[in-house]
């Protein structure tokens, strides 16, 4: 059994700002996604990405000469307002984090590491607490590196030639 320290007050309140901003970015993607649809229905491409939908969608709705029914343009609308209340709702939480990494000293150093490293906490806890170093190539089977070894669901071996570089076997 693994016991780990009591969360504090404001380290509460800091998840549950990731936790909500994560599901207002998933509202959002779903909203885009669901117009592309009804424009594509309509023979109107919409690209991919919310930066290049914010561009595309006042253009789309500015222009007259589509085949878009006065219904479906008022649907639109409202939909496309729907996404500016979001993106709004996204960016002040995202305001409010940053705020609060501010007084957080833990919090300041993990925002200067990379985000292809914040990307895979689960790599980096394995290779603290299971890590087996290889010094030469002819002890393990993939040659110097790193490999992890887990007893969960029977053997299974990880191992890594450098950080960015995963292998399975």
């Amino acid at each position: 059994m693994r016991f780990g320290q009591i969360r504090q007050i404001e380290q509460s309140a800091r998840q549950a700002l990731h936790r909500v901003r994560d599901r207002y970015m998933t509202q959002r993607t779903g909203l885009i996604n669901q117009i592309r649809s009804f424009l594509l229905e309509f023979g109107i491409p919409i690209r991919q990405g919310a930066g290049v939908f914010r561009i595309d969608m006042p253009r789309v709705l500015g222009d007259e000469d589509n085949e878009l029914p006065p219904s479906m343009r008022k649907l639109l609308s409202d939909l496309w307002s729907d996404f500016k209340t979001l993106e709004s709702r996204i960016e002040e939480i995202t305001q409010q984090i940053q705020r609060s990494v501010q007084y957080s000293d833990t919090a300041r150093r993990l925002m200067t590491v990379p985000a292809s490293a914040r990307l895979r906490p689960v790599r980096w806890r394995l290779q603290q607490e299971m890590a087996v170093s290889f010094p030469t190539a002819d002890s393990s089977p993939l040659g110097s590196g790193l490999c992890l070894v887990s007893t969960a669901q029977g053997i299974k071996q990880r191992c890594f030639r450098s950080v960015n570089e995963e292998m399975a076997i």
